[in-house]
């Protein structure tokens, strides 16, 4: 693949979010992550799953003020997969905006196979044969792990939508096919 990790960049991430923005530690952990102790054992070089970076990532960049966000795009510079992030007011969002199911509204975020089925109304299963038929959404591979972008999910999801104004009455029966009197 030739890519850098992106442990260092999220770690320099995350100390410039703390240094520019004076957050404690302790909360950053609690509150982005769910574990207090998140930034010691980051710091002593633990690796964690994507998806807690991804919401540690959000947390961050949500209550980030335009020093630490300035601090935090030059941390990642270079970072190929961490570049572009932005706070919600740059992306243009409101803070209290309603970000519906999901709890966010970024489509960049990265999905599980249970949360990106669950947004469909699908099962995880059924999701799953999808995906081997070649028939589901475009998904993303890392390693064992099969990963969904919010985007990926809205396209395809819009691919599949029957608009029944479109459908010929040609038969006597209404839009849903059921014979009208």
């Amino acid at each position: 693949m030739g890519l850098p990790p992106i442990g260092p960049a999220f770690r320099a991430e995350v100390e410039a979010f703390l240094e520019a923005g004076g957050a404690k530690p302790y909360l950053l952990g609690e509150q982005g992550a769910s574990d207090g102790s998140f930034v010691a054992r980051l710091r002593k070089g633990a690796s964690f799953h994507l998806t807690t970076v991804e919401k540690v990532r959000a947390w961050m960049w949500k209550h980030a003020d335009e020093t630490a966000a300035a601090a935090m795009r030059e941390a990642i510079a270079g970072a190929p997969f961490l570049n572009g992030a932005q706070t919600p007011a740059e992306r243009g969002e409101d803070n209290n905006e309603d970000k519906g199911e999901t709890g966010m509204n970024d489509d960049t975020h990265f999905l599980s196979t249970r949360k990106a089925a669950n947004i469909l109304g699908l099962s995880p299963r059924t999701l799953d044969r999808l995906r081997k038929d070649d028939l589901g959404p475009s998904y993303h591979r890392f390693g064992n792990r099969i990963l969904y972008l919010l985007r990926d999910l809205r396209k395809w999801a819009a691919a599949h939508r029957v608009c029944l104004d479109d459908l010929e009455d040609d038969d006597g029966g209404d839009d849903d096919g059921r014979r009208t009197r």
